[in-house]
């Protein structure tokens, strides 16, 4: 048993390895979320946020104030101020 065990010791540590390496590369290329400010046109309103989704028509926000996951139509949008820094 010990004899089994010491010979699958190489290919697992050689396993954990790369797993690890492949990790830290991905976290490497891993962006931070962006920031985005936008105000609303009627109602008038100012949203601070994380941008989780953005298309041509949609943007779809994570308000930092409440958590919460908001969509919002970019024609009723008097601003979008990307990349906002902390």
């Amino acid at each position: 048993m010990f004899m089994m065990l010491r010979s699958l010791r190489a290919p697992l540590t050689f396993s954990l390895a790369a797993i690890s390496l492949a990790a830290a590369a991905a976290a490497q290329d891993a962006k931070p979320p962006a920031l985005v400010s936008l105000i609303t046109v009627e109602p008038v309103r100012t949203l601070l946020g994380e941008l989780t989704r953005e298309n041509q028509t949609h943007i779809e926000v994570v308000d930092l104030k409440t958590g919460e996951l908001q969509t919002f139509a970019k024609a009723d949008l008097k601003t979008i101020r990307r990349n906002i820094e902390r």
